[in-house]
């Protein structure tokens, strides 16, 4: 269960970039947030507990052939104003950071040497390398807007 709301807030937290004036780091932010999404997916997946999200029947022949994600969320964070809201965003991605450590250790206590706990171990490692980037980026993106407004 753990990885359909890691994967659910991941979107929520890319929503709510799009709301967001655009800019280099909100750009490379999105990207690692796509990725860690996109590798929550896969854990699913090896989990038996979710699958392809645009899973193809082998029918697909047009754009109105391809269904839509079936986890896919419009929700996004609101907050008083765009430095808060990063900041915001910054501190629940290292809580969800802190949740996938607890995660990863639970899996290596359980150290199987099998072809699912490789897959599994490389999903831990890719979500949670995304996520510090995402965080990391969020912090470059504050660090952009104080300095366009010390040199203004």
């Amino acid at each position: 269960m753990f990885f359909k709301e890691l994967r659910s807030t991941v979107m929520v937290y890319a929503n709510t970039l799009k709301n967001l004036p655009s800019s280099r780091e909100l750009s490379i932010t999105q990207t690692s947030l796509q990725n860690a999404m996109m590798w929550c997916g896969q854990m699913l997946k090896y989990n038996g507990q979710g699958d392809n999200p645009y899973a193809n029947n082998g029918n697909r022949k047009t754009v109105a052939d391809i269904e839509p994600m079936y986890d896919k969320t419009e929700a996004f964070f609101v907050t008083e104003n765009e430095i808060e809201l990063i900041d915001t965003m910054r501190e629940s991605i290292q809580k969800d950071i802190y949740q996938l450590v607890d995660k990863h250790v639970e899996a290596r206590k359980a150290l199987i040497l099998e072809e699912q706990s490789i897959q599994i171990f490389a999903a831990l490692q890719a979500i949670q390398q995304h996520l510090v980037e995402s965080r990391m980026w969020l912090g470059m993106e504050l660090g952009r807007r104080r300095d366009e407004v010390v040199t203004a």
